[in-house]
């Protein structure tokens, strides 16, 4: 749970999109990468910049060039629209 965030990198070409996680203390945060799954066009399917969303995938961990990337593949964006319950 976090809120989304979205990059776009020219050089390469690609965009990333990440869910900014607080701590429990809400003093710090930490980005986590995430693709979402083909179901999902960009930027039509994707929340806007801030939205507070829930992610869910396979995580996962691997290296790229000198550095190790943690990122939730095959995600998914649950709903958490708040519902009118009466």
């Amino acid at each position: 749970y976090g809120s989304y965030t979205h990059m776009y990198e020219e050089s390469m070409d690609q965009h990333f999109y990440a869910c900014i996680v607080k701590d429990a203390t809400a003093c710090c945060a930490q980005g986590l990468e995430f693709v979402l799954n083909d179901n999902y066009a960009w930027p039509d399917d994707y929340p806007d910049e801030g939205d507070e969303v829930v992610v869910t995938g396979v995580f996962t961990v691997f290296q790229e060039s000198y550095f190790r990337v943690l990122q939730l593949q095959n995600a998914v964006i649950e709903d958490i629209t708040p519902t009118d319950e009466a």
